[in-house]
C-alpha cells in the first residue's frame, strides 16, 4: 500500500459522509460520538460562540457545563430523542448567555474585586 493511503477501506478522507466539510457535523459524530462525549459537545458549542478563551466571560461560560448537563438530563424526561447539541442550541444563545453574564454584579463578573464601601487605611508607626 502506498504511503498516505488510508488503511481503513471504509473511510476515505476526500468524502464528507452526508455531512458538511466539518467533521463534527457528520452523522457518525452526531449520532455515535456526541452522546459519549458531552464535554466535547459543550466545549465546541461555546467555542463556536467565541467563549473559548480565558477572559472572565469565557471562564464563566465554561463553568456552566454542569448546569447545562443537568438541565439536559431533566429535559430528556420530556423528550428522550433530543440530543445535547439540540438542547444547547435551543436553550442557550449567545445573546442569552451574554444577558445572564451581564445580569450578575460587577464583583461576580470579576470586574470589581474590591467592594465600593472599603477605603484604604494607612497605618502610622
Amino acid at each position: 500500500m502506498a504511503y498516505g493511503t488510508p488503511q481503513n477501506p471504509y473511510y476515505r478522507p476526500d468524502r464528507n459522509y452526508s455531512g458538511t466539510t466539518n467533521w463534527r457535523d457528520t452523522p457518525f459524530v452526531k449520532d455515535q460520538l456526541d452522546p459519549q462525549i458531552p464535554e466535547g459537545v459543550y466545549t465546541s458549542f461555546i467555542g463556536d460562540m467565541g467563549y473559548g478563551g480565558t477572559d472572565s466571560m469565557s471562564t464563566w461560560a465554561q463553568g456552566l457545563y454542569g448546569k447545562t448537563l443537568a438541565g439536559y438530563k431533566a429535559s430528556m424526561r420530556a423528550n428522550p430523542s433530543m440530543s445535547y447539541r439540540d438542547y444547547l442550541t435551543k436553550q442557550y444563545s449567545k445573546n442569552s448567555l451574554s444577558n445572564q453574564y451581564m445580569g450578575q454584579s460587577a464583583r461576580a463578573r470579576g470586574e470589581n474585586p474590591m467592594p465600593f464601601n472599603k477605603t484604604r487605611v494607612i497605618g502610622w508607626g
